[in-house]
C-alpha cells in the first residue's frame, strides 16, 4: 500500500472515529439539555405551586383579595411551564400522568373561584342579616326581645366563627320561640340558613383543595 493510501486511510478512519464520538457526544449533550430544561421547569412549577398555596392560605384566613389575584397570577405560570414542555413531559411522566396534572390544576381553579364567590355573596349577606337583626331588634319589647338578642349573639358565632354548633343551637331557639310566627323573623331565620349553606359549600371547596 502506497504512503498516500496510508494517509488517505488514516484520515478517513481519524475522521470517521471522530465524527462517532461527536454524534455520541452531541447525542449525550442533547439529552443533558433536554433534562436541565425539565429540571428547571420541574423547580418553576414547585415554586409555582408553593406560591400558590401560600396565597391560598393567606387569602382563606383574611379574605385579602390581593392574594386572590396572585394566586390566579401563578397558576397561569403553572400552567404556560407546563404547556412549555408538553411533550417532554409526557415523555416522562406518561400521558395518563400528564393529563391527570392537568385535571388537577382545572378543578383547583374551579374551586378557587367557587370559593371567591362564596366569600363574595357572603359579605353581601351578611349586611343583609345585619341590618334586618337591627331591624328586627329594635321594633320588639319584652321577652320578645331577650329572646332575639340570643340568637343575634348565636348569628355572630356563626358568621365569624362558622361554628356548626351555634346554628343548631340558633336552629332549635327559633323553633321553640313564638317568634317563628313572624314574617320578619322567617325572612331573617332564611338569610342565616342561606349564610350557613354557603360556608358549607366553601368548607367543601377547601377540603377539595387541600386534599
Amino acid at each position: 500500500m502506497k504512503i498516500r493510501d496510508k494517509l488517505l486511510l488514516g484520515f478517513g478512519l481519524y475522521i470517521l472515529i471522530s465524527l462517532i464520538f461527536g454524534s455520541f457526544a452531541y447525542r449525550s449533550l442533547r439529552m443533558i439539555s433536554t433534562k436541565l430544561v425539565l429540571v428547571e421547569t420541574a423547580d418553576d412549577i414547585t415554586n409555582a405551586v408553593l406560591e400558590v398555596r401560600r396565597h391560598e392560605k393567606n387569602y382563606l384566613l383574611y379574605r385579602d383579595k390581593k392574594n386572590l389575584v396572585e394566586i390566579k397570577k401563578q397558576l397561569a405560570l403553572l400552567k404556560g411551564s407546563i404547556e412549555n414542555i408538553k411533550a417532554e413531559i409526557i415523555e416522562e411522566i406518561t400521558s395518563s400522568k400528564y393529563q391527570m396534572m392537568k385535571k388537577t390544576i382545572a378543578e383547583y381553579e374551579e374551586d378557587i373561584g367557587m370559593i371567591a364567590k362564596s366569600m363574595e355573596a357572603q359579605d353581601e349577606l351578611a349586611q343583609s342579616i345585619r341590618t334586618e337583626g337591627r331591624r328586627i331588634g329594635s321594633a320588639l319589647s319584652g321577652a320578645d326581645a331577650e329572646v332575639f338578642l340570643v340568637l343575634r349573639r348565636y348569628e355572630k358565632n356563626i358568621m365569624l366563627y362558622k361554628d356548626q354548633e351555634s346554628y343548631h343551637d340558633f336552629i332549635k331557639i327559633v323553633e321553640a320561640a313564638a317568634l317563628a310566627d313572624s314574617s320578619q323573623v322567617r325572612e331573617y331565620v332564611m338569610l342565616i340558613a342561606k349564610f350557613h349553606d354557603l360556608q358549607n359549600e366553601e368548607k367543601i371547596a377547601e377540603e377539595r383543595m387541600r386534599s
